[in-house]
């Protein structure tokens, strides 16, 4: 009986180290453009692992940091707050700047002085997400069949639904700019 107790206390803690290793990735949807093996024939530009959002950024290692990224924001009670350099938003988790809202599926940008009335935290809806993929919501056009008539943006692996909502709202708000 102890041996039992013994391997499945192995077992446990080995499954729990697995799970703690598995890291979720971002892939940009490129027109025209195929990165074979890729979700989507992707670009991958970000990992998230830990609560944290990390650039891939070619050429550059950032040591210690998943993939080598650059540690760009930070996922905290379906939030996510920007890394700014120089500056701390006391309160916020890694002293983030909040830009961006997750409900229900949707992101909300956070938008300084403009309260979009009825959205969480009084956010502009910019994207969509469904499954492993993030939509963005184009203002006067319509993507037939998509989420929200959204533009397929980005393609996630490995992702929970907050993940992908939150790799969405990075890419829109941070990678992409």
């Amino acid at each position: 009986m102890k041996k039992l107790a013994l391997l499945l206390g192995i077992y446990v803690f080995i499954g729990g180290m697995a799970e703690a290793d598995a890291q979720c990735r971002v892939y940009e949807k490129v027109s025209g453009i195929n990165y074979s093996g890729n979700p989507d024939g992707g670009k991958h530009i970000a990992t998230i692992s830990n609560g944290r959002v990390y650039e891939k950024v070619s050429g550059i290692n950032y040591s210690g940091n998943p993939d080598g990224g650059k540690h760009l924001a930070t996922i905290s009670n379906g939030r996510v707050y920007e890394k700014v350099s120089g500056i701390n938003y006391s309160g916020n988790p890694d002293g983030g700047k909040h830009i961006a809202t997750i409900s229900n599926g949707r992101v909300y940008e956070k938008v300084s002085g403009i309260n979009y009335s009825g959205n969480p935290d009084g956010g502009k809806h910019i994207a969509t997400i469904s499954n492993d993929r993030g939509y963005e919501k184009v203002s006067g056009i319509n993507y037939s069949g998509n989420p929200d008539g959204g533009k397929h943006v980005i393609t996630t692996s490995g992702c929970d639904a907050t993940q992908t909502a939150a790799g969405v709202a990075a890419y829109l708000l941070i990678i992409r700019e």
